[in-house]
């Protein structure tokens, strides 16, 4: 008698913990992805270099020098898109996350846009 209680109990948590998996499964495959941005006001785009260095100092300046890190955008060839091979060094550098990328991106072209180095 005691051990069929157990293996029933069994059962229905291991039911309800494969319920709670496909649950969140679901949920998650149906998050709406980002809105596209609208045209970017100099307040936005003030937040976004704000963004970007804050990232650049936790994520990267530690171990590199500014000339360093703007070394790749730099070096891409003519007629090829820098931000393109500069994310792909990024994922492949996995000191920042995804998310991160961009505006890492974006504050080291304005620097580089900028000439202040």
């Amino acid at each position: 008698m005691r051990q069929t209680l157990v293996n029933r109990s069994v059962l229905i948590l291991s039911g309800i913990f494969v319920g709670a998996c496909m649950a969140f499964a679901w949920a998650v495959g149906n998050v709406p992805a980002a809105a596209p941005a609208a045209e970017s006001s100099p307040l936005a785009v003030a937040a976004d270099h704000a963004t970007g260095a804050a990232l650049y100092a936790k994520r990267c300046a530690r171990c590199h020098d500014f000339e360093e890190a703007l070394a790749p955008l730099r070096a891409a060839q003519p007629g090829s898109d820098p931000r393109t091979a500069y994310h792909a060094l990024l994922q492949r550098h996995r000191k920042s996350a995804a998310e991160e990328n961009a505006p890492i991106i974006d504050y080291l072209e304005s620097r580089l846009a900028d000439g202040t180095e």
